[in-house]
């Protein structure tokens, strides 16, 4: 979905007949603009970390400005933005909330046009084979703290990404509407109690039925599929949508809601409680900087600062419930505590292609 502002950029230039020229000059300016950052990158990445902190403080500072698109809800991207202002309060930091189905057509419209107004890009794991070409080739000091499962590309490769945060999916129900022994803490025990019509999860359903695909193989695979599809649950655009779903009363129990969520409402005092499922599906928040930055110091500051272990253990215990990949910090979750963690895996568009008909055959058409 194209932004107002580049609607309005193409209006403009439609009435003065030269959209034609902006639509083929637009990639290459976008390019040009590309290929300097990288130079940029490149001569901090060779300086010690002292000297690269340093230079990128002064150059951020000159720059003022920080533009971060993501897919974090607004509530959580504040609790980020608030933070980085008080290390860095010289600083203007700018969050555009997208969902993950615009997000890349955000991206494609604006290098199109000829200039991408990302600095930092905050996106699902799911979207990285998708997203890689807007993907600038920055490797922060914390790169190699990083559990390799979850660095993607490489200064080499032309492209990075680091998912920063890991966010596990539970089960979690009203303890108020579902009494303690009957409290579906497993998919088997969903499956098998009398839930149909209290049941919600999310409307993005492709990276789950993959997950059980990948796991147990098709066969195997789709009989728990269409045993959760046997639910009739009510599926919510986001997973903050179907958090308010079940504070709210509307329903009585959620899967695949990100514990990031329930665990803060049990920590409330909220009627909720939860258990993480198992198997443990996961998605992954990625960072990266926006290949055509137009604040390529502030783009390597904001990563180098949401990549950092000491950072993560502030963020830790501000949002319960989550995983971080930066080894060298300690966190209340850790990732080898959870012994069968599946985490979702990019998905291309010829992936989508066979799972979308799974997803509206099993879970939107009962």
């Amino acid at each position: 979905m194209m932004g107002a502002g580049s609607i309005g950029r193409r209006a403009l230039l439609s009435g003065v007949g030269l959209a034609v020229v902006s639509s083929l000059c637009g990639p290459a300016v976008a390019q040009q603009g590309a290929t300097l950052n990288e130079g940029v990158w490149r001569s901090i990445s060779a300086m010690s970390s002292l000297e690269r902190t340093a230079k990128l403080v002064e150059g951020a500072a000159q720059e003022g400005d920080i533009v971060v698109y993501g897919v974090l809800g607004i509530d959580r991207a504040q609790i980020l933005t608030e933070h980085f202002k008080k290390l860095y309060s010289n600083l203007n930091i700018s969050f555009v909330r997208m969902t993950t189905a615009q997000i890349a057509q955000k991206l494609q419209a604006e290098r199109d046009a000829g200039s991408i107004s990302a600095d930092i890009i905050i996106y699902d794991l799911i979207l990285t084979d998708r997203l890689k070409e807007f993907l600038a080739p920055y490797e922060p000091v914390s790169w190699d703290d990083f559990d390799p499962r979850f660095r993607y590309g490489s200064a080499a490769e032309g492209w990075t990404g680091l998912v920063y945060e890991i966010l596990p999916y539970a089960i979690a129900w009203r303890t108020d509407k579902v009494p303690l022994d009957k409290a579906p803490r497993s998919f088997q025990a969903l499956i098998d109690g009398d839930w149909n019509g209290r049941v919600g999860s999310i409307l993005n359903m492709e990276p789950i039925v993959d997950g059980f695909l990948q796991i147990y193989g098709d066969q195997e695979g789709m009989k728990w599929v269409e045993a959760l599809g046997e639910l009739n649950s009510v599926l919510y655009p986001s997973i903050g949508a179907l958090s308010g779903a079940l504070s709210s009363g509307e329903i009585d129990i959620a899967w695949n809601i990100g514990a990031y969520r329930a665990a803060p409402l049990k920590a409330s005092g909220a009627p909720i409680d939860f258990e993480f499922e198992n198997p443990t599906f996961a998605t992954g928040l990625s960072v990266s900087i926006a290949k055509g930055s137009s604040h390529p110091y502030g783009a390597a500051l904001f990563m180098e600062y949401l990549t950092d272990a000491k950072v993560l253990e502030v963020l830790d215990p501000l949002e319960p419930g989550r995983a971080f990949a930066n080894r060298a910090g300690n966190y209340t979750n850790s990732i080898i505590d959870f012994a069968n963690l599946h985490m979702q895996r990019p998905l291309t568009d010829e992936d989508m292609g066979k799972l979308s008909p799974i997803v509206e055959r099993t879970f939107l058409r009962r």
